[in-house]
C-alpha cells in the first residue's frame, strides 16, 4: 500500500492537532486559515528587518507538519512579508476564533532563531491587538514560550545525559 504526499500531509497535521491541542480532527482546518496566520507569522519575524532563515525554517516546518497544501508551503519559502499584517489577518476568521494560539504560534516563529526581537515584539503586539488579544496576554504568552524553552533543554539533559546522539546531523 502506497500513499499520497497528499495523505502523508493530512496524517501529520491531523497528528498535529491531536497531540497539540488534543483534537481528534476528521479534517484539517481550510487553507486559507493556514495562508493568513503563516504569512502574519513571516511578517512579525520580519519586524527587525530580516527574517532569519531559521525563522523561516520554522515555520515552513510548522506549516508542513499542520498540513498545509503544498503549493501554500512552496509559496513560503519565497514570501517576501512586505503585506500590511492588517490585510493579511483579515483574510481569515479563524484567526480571531484561535487568537491565541495565533499569538503564541509568533512568538515561537520569532523565537526560533534564539532572539525575539523588539521589532518583532511591536509587531506580534500590533497583530495581537487587531485579533483583541490583550498586551497582558501577550505577556503570558511570551513568558510561557520562555518556560517551554527552559523544558526543552530540561527533557534534553534527562533524555540525553551524554549529549545529543544524532549531533553530527545538525547544522
Amino acid at each position: 500500500m502506497s500513499i499520497s504526499l497528499e495523505e502523508l500531509y493530512k496524517m501529520a497535521g491531523l497528528w498535529f492537532f491531536q497531540d497539540t491541542f488534543g483534537w481528534h480532527l476528521k479534517e484539517l482546518p481550510p487553507d486559507n486559515t493556514y495562508e493568513a496566520l503563516t504569512k502574519a507569522m513571516l511578517i512579525c519575524a520580519k519586524g527587525d528587518g530580516v527574517i532569519a532563515p531559521e525563522e523561516r525554517d520554522w515555520i515552513i516546518g510548522f506549516s508542513a507538519v499542520k498540513g498545509m497544501p503544498l503549493d501554500l508551503v512552496e509559496e513560503l519559502k519565497n514570501y517576501e512579508a512586505t503585506e500590511d499584517i492588517a490585510d493579511v489577518i483579515n483574510r481569515t476568521s479563524q484567526a480571531i476564533k484561535a487568537k491565541r494560539a495565533a499569538i503564541y504560534f509568533a512568538i515561537k516563529a520569532c523565537s526560533a532563531d534564539a532572539k525575539y526581537h523588539e521589532g518583532e515584539q511591536a509587531y506580534v503586539r500590533k497583530m495581537a491587538s487587531l485579533i483583541g488579544v490583550s498586551s497582558e496576554e501577550v505577556s503570558e504568552l511570551e513568558e510561557m514560550c520562555l518556560e517551554e524553552q527552559k523544558l526543552t533543554e530540561k527533557r534534553l539533559k534527562l533524555l540525553f545525559p551524554d549529549g545529543l546522539p544524532y549531533s553530527s546531523l545538525m547544522s
